[in-house]
């Protein structure tokens, strides 16, 4: 059996983006972990400037992915 593990590719972003995830306890409580294991709010990567980064871009589609569909979903 194979495994595979896709995630969202660079260019699926935009400013806002982090804002804009469903209102539910489970993401809110993955943003919030994520901020606290990163030692800065994730709220921060949602702008337009944040996003030119390759680095800050990755973290920010890895978060809105994992938040909103991650394993234990």
């Amino acid at each position: 059996m194979s495994v595979a593990f896709l995630y969202p590719g660079q260019g699926a972003q935009f400013a806002g983006m982090l804002h804009q995830l469903p209102d539910r306890a489970e993401v809110d409580e993955t943003l919030q972990e994520a901020s606290q294991a990163l030692g800065h709010e994730v709220q921060m990567l949602d702008t337009e400037k944040a996003l030119s980064s390759t680095a800050q871009v990755q973290l920010a589609l890895t978060l809105a992915d994992f938040a909103t569909e991650g394993p234990a979903r």
